[in-house]
């Protein structure tokens, strides 16, 4: 497959690095480091006022620390749904002015993602920061990878996750959020998709918490690593 230059450089090179060079200012605006006793994940500012999205699982309490742009920030579980591994924090009001900027929310994508497409994950692994990791999404709901058991309506993909990257955003190559990470099994990982993520923010404001539906995957499957 041929390539074009510009001036001498390679066309997919540039763009390339003109996505991550963007994408870097966006992982220290919109994607807070979230910590509680047990130890620490990632989320997602998902509105411009207080709400951030993370994992059922990185937030197994009433609260937790949500720290950006060097600002540690209390924050309170408003929902969560363990089925999907979703959870949604109201930042504190007075963390918030701390910032001295409004929260810099992330869009959510509109079209549904496409296997083959490139996926980037933000997020704050386990002793780094703000950091981005690049693959393609290998399968979706409309054609589930094999092995994907029980929720074949994840967003899989060849992005290496660590620890540390549960709850941050999967990102498409203009920085929407494709969905939230959530898992690895086996050489896949993992993210909800979007449009779950939407319909759990939408039942959160509307003040309704969704049962107990268990996780989704047995945390003795050996096969299953939780971010």
């Amino acid at each position: 497959m041929s390539t074009s230059t510009i001036a001498g450089t390679n066309l997919a090179t540039f763009v390339l690095e003109d996505v991550l060079g963007l994408f870097g200012a966006s992982v220290q605006r919109s994607v807070p480091l979230i910590i509680t006793g047990r130890g620490h994940g990632s989320g997602i500012v998902w509105d411009p006022d207080d709400l951030v999205i993370t994992n059922h699982h990185v937030v197994p309490g009433d609260g937790a620390t949500v720290v950006l742009a060097g600002q540690r920030m209390a924050a309170t579980v408003v929902g969560r749904d363990p089925r999907y591994d979703l959870a949604a924090l109201q930042i504190d009001r007075a963390g918030i002015a701390t910032l001295g900027e409004p929260l810099v929310p992330l869009k959510p994508r509109r079209a549904p993602p496409r296997a083959g497409q490139l996926a980037i994950a933000a997020g704050h692994p386990r002793d780094e920061r703000d950091t981005l990791t690049i693959g393609v999404i290998t399968a979706t709901d409309h054609s589930p990878a094999p092995g994907a058991g029980e929720r074949p309506w994840l967003v899989q993909t060849d992005v290496r996750l660590r620890p540390g990257h549960s709850g941050g955003p999967l990102l498409d190559s203009v920085g929407a959020v494709i969905g939230v990470n959530t898992l690895v099994r086996g050489s896949l990982s993992l993210a909800i998709p979007v449009d779950l993520v939407n319909a759990f923010v939408a039942a959160v404001r509307r003040g309704h918490h969704p049962p107990h539906l268990g996780d989704g995957a047995s945390r003795d499957d050996d096969r299953v690593t939780w971010l």
